[in-house]
């Protein structure tokens, strides 16, 4: 039974939602083990969905039936409701999980939807490797030629470039699953709104950090925050401030440090961070202004 809203931005919606795909990938996993059982999933009271969790709740699934390829689904699908685009009630949810082939993805086939502008504006894309083509394609798709993309460009390879490096690095132990090393990507643009987020399933930032810094280097980033801590979300702060990564390579020398420069670049824009139990909020407004939170669940890999 999915929750009402499929979203990683507020608290309590992300505790429902992260619980929502945790017990959707167990019940793959048992039903695997039995051809009669059919995995039925109720979207019956799910009113909205949000880009971050439609990401992971994509990333997930696909990775555990890769691993259940003989598993069958049945669906539920989302309501219609009112919305403030629309004069009559829309199948949002709907036309969400439509476009960006979830119901394909769980055996059942693309429906013929009506084009919702919010939702049409989405591009998808899967990789396993560092491919910047991908990055650049999605873009230029994604956006209008008034838009200067070389920037925007750069950042999605970084974090690409990060998650294949650091995400299923065999040298890392962690109870991460890394045979499916694999990240996925949306990026959207609406209302002169742009959204671009990039998801893998490996190790998490709290659990690369400190295994592929140098001592010196941290203590420095500990110093400046003002003191060392253990919380994933502080971990994923000081990961921001890296300028030295495990390759040491000089064109890739800049990580989480440029993908701030980002945020500092475009008035009101936000970079997000979610790695294991922490999120990350960088408001292009300096340290002081920035946002931690930890939860008790967490999630697979680094959402970025």
């Amino acid at each position: 039974m999915a929750p009402n809203a499929i979203d990683f931005y507020r608290r309590h919606q992300y505790l429902e939602t992260n619980q929502f795909i945790k017990d959707l990938q167990l019940a793959i996993d048992k039903a695997s083990s039995n051809s009669n059982v059919i995995v039925k999933i109720c979207f019956r009271n799910t009113q909205q969905i949000t880009a971050a969790a439609a990401l992971n709740l994509l990333a997930e699934t696909d990775r555990t039936i890769k691993r259940h390829p003989n598993v069958k689904f049945s669906i539920i699908r989302p309501p219609a409701i009112m919305s403030n685009r629309s004069k009559s009630p829309e199948r949002v949810v709907d036309s969400v999980l439509n476009h960006l082939g979830f119901y394909e993805l769980v055996g059942c086939c693309k429906y013929s939807l009506k084009e919702i502008p919010n939702v049409k504006c989405w591009k998808y894309a899967v990789g396993s490797l560092a491919d910047g083509g991908i990055a650049g394609e999605r873009l230029q798709e994604a956006l209008d030629e008034s838009v200067d993309k070389k920037a925007l460009y750069r950042g999605c390879v970084e974090a690409l470039s990060n998650a294949v490096e650091h995400a299923y690095s065999t040298d890392i132990e962690s109870d991460a699953d890394i045979s499916d090393k694999r990240w996925w990507m949306f990026i959207g643009e609406l209302d002169g709104r742009l959204v671009i987020l990039i998801c893998d399933l490996g190790h998490g930032i709290p659990n690369t950090l400190e295994k592929t810094q140098p001592e010196e280097v941290l203590d420095k980033i500990w110093t400046w925050l003002g003191g060392k801590s253990n919380k994933d979300s502080k971990l994923i702060q000081a990961s921001t401030l890296v300028k030295k990564t495990r390759t040491k390579k000089e064109n890739r020398g800049k990580g989480g440090k440029y993908l701030t420069s980002l945020a500092d670049s475009y008035k009101n824009s936000t970079l997000t961070i979610f790695s294991r139990h922490g999120v990350y909020r960088y408001n292009g407004s300096g340290p002081k202004k920035d946002k931690t939170d930890d939860f008790t669940l967490p999630i697979n890999g680094t959402i970025v």
